[in-house]
């Protein structure tokens, strides 16, 4: 399944809709119904880990495919002259998302009768920067998600496994509208 921001940013609607909650500003903005105009604190966060350590970040354009080598060629002195709002522009014309993994592996002993296990939790963080297609077309916001999940091993076999979980580690719709997000795990089966 193709998760895009739209379907995510339509899930997000939904379940602000639902909560019917106190609501607070996330972002300050006077003008109310205008999504982000400019770089955040978390744009230039993913720019500084995308440009510091671009083997270990991946950018994928609008068809989900991998650029980040000549996104980054293409962009590099930007980001040296800290042109954020120009790098703004960049990711949100071309990219999909900027991406990254993080494996933990713990090793149990085996013995003579059984085989080493490992234990290995595996998550991938999505920062999207995107506009909105639908209903208020044109709207800026910014997505960071990450999807998790762990799994056992016996020698070459997989003995256990964890569900898929989605969390919506943050969302960033300006003034678009006010909303909390609650933190809920959310299981892809």
């Amino acid at each position: 399944m193709r998760i895009t921001s739209s379907k995510i940013l339509g899930i997000l609607l939904a379940l602000a809709m639902m909560m019917a909650a106190r609501c607070y500003p996330v972002y300050a903005s006077d003008d109310i119904g205008v999504g982000l105009r400019g770089p955040t604190r978390l744009f230039v966060e993913t720019c500084n880990q995308f440009f510091s350590d671009p083997m270990n970040y991946r950018a994928l354009d609008k068809d989900q495919t991998d650029v980040s080598l000549a996104f980054y060629q293409r962009y590099l002195e930007k980001y040296r002259n800290q042109d954020f709002a120009a790098l703004w522009k960049a990711f949100l014309n071309e990219l999909y998302c900027i991406t990254w993994s993080q494996i933990q592996t713990m090793n149990r002993s085996g013995n003579s009768f059984k085989p080493m296990t490992i234990d290995r939790y595996v998550s991938d963080t999505f920062y999207v920067l995107d506009s909105t297609t639908e209903h208020m077309p044109g709207k800026t916001f910014e997505l960071l998600y990450t999807v998790s999940g762990g799994y056992t091993f016996e020698g070459r076999r997989i003995v256990a496994y964890t569900d898929a979980v989605l969390n919506i580690d943050s969302f960033n719709a300006g003034a678009l509208f006010t909303y909390t997000l609650v933190l809920l795990d959310m299981h892809i089966d």
